[in-house]
């Protein structure tokens, strides 16, 4: 029995909420602040860290939403919460559209100024008062979205335990991003195994840093590594959905189901990431490119065999003739002969010392 039970969520007040602007410097450089305010009907105490949510909307459907924690005064009972506005962020009205209470009992209340057009949580309402506006100038907009090189995105995969594989891989994602003004910010991925099933992942630059830094125009390298579980499902996984976010807030998404693929092993299949019929260990064993699929038709040795051959035969792609009975591999499968036994060879072949001579017979 608990004599402090608190099962009562907090409440908006209504008609106490408010927009104002305001300025501050961050990161040595000038920005305006959006102000969200509204009153709160709480019961015992708000929760110490980030009590307050609220969420604005400018004008533009292509652009993400801000969304910002806030503060609680509990001599006014009210919630503030503040919105950074540098001047690459759109100008326009901007629209709350959404706050959230939580209290110490993790009791939390939600309310929608407008309509989300979706189905609400059960601690979630929406109050029949319009949103509160304002007005947002700012000098330097960016409106466009960020932009992904698609010919330049690059993921692999390796093992964690190579000698007893069990599903534990070590994935790298590398792709390139520019922007026109405020900078890339984040990128949103799912990787999807071979049951399906699609797993999110994010790689993020300075996520909490409001300016980026260098050019931001110019093509800009980014890489995540993420560690696969144990038990991750083997076979052939893809990276099948990436969505980029600039600063500003705009955003694109790019669809690669079935597009760029790489294996996971728990040991029980032989691993193929190019698909080329040459196994990874075996192109890694002979200096070959797993992720390459070319490499599967070349002749390295001039044997007149192809790697895919060689691998096939069981012969040496690095050895002209594997069995050094005088005769290169491809001609001796040509032949008719096994180019892994030195024992194997025509009739008109046989050894001397020092070497082979060849036996003209007469007709």
């Amino acid at each position: 029995d608990n004599p402090d039970e608190d099962l009562t969520p907090p409440a908006y007040v209504a008609q106490t909420a408010q927009l104002t602007l305001a300025s501050d410097v961050i990161e040595g450089q000038p920005v305006q602040i959006i102000v969200a305010q509204w009153q709160v009907d709480e019961n015992q105490q708000m929760r110490d860290n980030s009590p307050c949510y609220a969420s604005i909307n400018d004008d533009y459907l292509t652009t993400y939403r801000n969304e910002a924690y806030g503060i609680f005064d509990p001599q006014l009972r009210q919630c503030q919460v503040r919105f950074v506005m540098p001047d690459y962020k759109p100008s326009g009205t901007y629209s709350l559209n959404f706050v959230k209470m939580i209290d110490q009992a993790l009791n939390e209340t939600g309310v929608y100024f407008t309509d989300p057009g979706h189905t609400l949580r059960q601690e979630d309402a929406v109050v029949d008062e319009l949103p509160q506006q304002i007005e947002l100038i700012t000098s330097n907009p960016d409106l466009q979205a960020p932009e992904l090189d698609l010919n330049a995105i690059q993921i692999s995969a390796q093992p964690t335990n190579p000698s007893e594989p069990n599903g534990e891989t070590e994935v790298t994602l590398t792709f390139n991003v520019r922007d026109d003004i405020s900078g890339y910010r984040r990128a949103d991925y799912y990787l999807r195994d071979p049951q399906g099933i699609s797993h999110y992942f994010y790689q993020a630059d300075e996520l909490h840093a409001v300016f980026s830094t260098g050019d931001v125009t110019a093509w800009k390298n980014h890489t995540k590594t993420i560690i696969l579980p144990v038990g991750s499902p083997p076979g052939r996984w893809g990276l099948s959905e990436m969505t980029v976010y600039d600063r500003a807030g705009n955003f694109i998404g790019h669809d690669f189901t079935e597009v760029v693929h790489f294996v996971v092993t728990d040991g029980t299949e032989i691993l193929d990431s190019d698909a080329d019929g040459l196994p990874d260990a075996w192109e890694r064993a002979n200096n070959l490119n797993p992720a390459d699929p070319a490499d599967a038709l070349i002749d390295g040795d001039s044997d007149g065999l192809t790697s895919l051959q060689e691998y096939q035969a069981g012969t040496n792609p690095a050895r002209q003739d594997s069995d050094n009975d005088g005769l290169i591999d491809g001609a001796e499968i040509a032949e008719g002969f096994d180019p892994l036994d030195s024992n194997s060879f025509p009739s008109w072949m046989m050894p001397s010392r020092g070497g082979w001579r060849v036996i003209l017979q007469q007709r």
